[in-house]
């Protein structure tokens, strides 16, 4: 059974398979505010682990807003394993995240906040290691669903995609219309873009492109 399968027999019947030695669940009565998050949560995991050079050594967890109110373990193991994934691949599920993560030496932190300055609920996934860090936060928005709203420095709005190029830049022209090319000579359709950028002119700039396939590696070469 895959971790999306075990997500969804769990949502729909409160039960949890192959869950030998796993700690008690009680998941009959998931708050719905939780579940609208589980989908996203999976998407954070494997969001932020992509963006990551190279493997964490340290995993922040950051809830804040009425989601505190509930239990949410289910949302924590969620992300936790879709970023043991990327390496270790479907050995991971949410019953066994939490334990692998400690054999790996990872160390995890989880924090809960009454309050978000902008929002009703929010997480905020960080991931670091010697090299560099990555933070993503993301919300569910009554009428509008799953987006995410910040990626580093960046305030940003956009809705998850299953084909997602993340590209960080200098903020000049021509950058835009010179990947917008490459994709379009590569036969990729651009379906949404969404840009964020410094205040100061000439900073950083880091622009999400939505794309309706999968970018070949040739073309992720000419990106980087």
């Amino acid at each position: 059974m895959s971790v999306s399968e075990e997500i969804v027999e769990i949502l729909t019947n409160g039960t949890v398979k192959h869950a030998v030695n796993a700690p008690k669940m009680d998941l009959n009565n998931v708050d719905e505010n939780i579940k609208n998050f589980v989908d996203l949560s999976t998407t954070i995991g494997e969001f932020g682990i992509q963006l990551l050079d190279g493997t964490p050594s340290e995993i922040k967890i950051t809830f804040a807003g009425n989601l505190v109110k509930n239990d949410t373990s289910l949302i924590t193991r969620t992300i936790v394993s879709n970023i043991l994934k990327e390496d270790l691949g479907n050995d991971v599920n949410i019953i066994n995240a939490l334990a692998i993560l400690n054999q790996q030496g990872v160390t995890y932190n989880i924090e809960k906040q009454k309050k978000h300055s902008s929002f009703s609920n929010y997480i905020e996934l960080e991931l670091s290691n010697d090299n560099n860090q990555i933070k993503i936060g993301a919300t569910v928005l009554a009428g509008f669903g799953p987006r995410i709203v910040r990626i580093n420095n960046f305030s940003l709005d956009f809705k998850p995609n299953q084909y997602q190029i993340v590209t960080c830049h200098k903020d000049k022209p021509g950058i835009v219309d010179q990947t917008g090319n490459l994709l379009g000579n590569h036969g990729i359709n651009i379906a949404s873009m969404t840009l964020g950028h410094d205040d100061d002119e000439g900073g950083d700039a880091l622009m999400i492109l939505s794309i309706d396939q999968q970018a070949s590696g040739e073309v992720i070469n000419v990106l980087d």
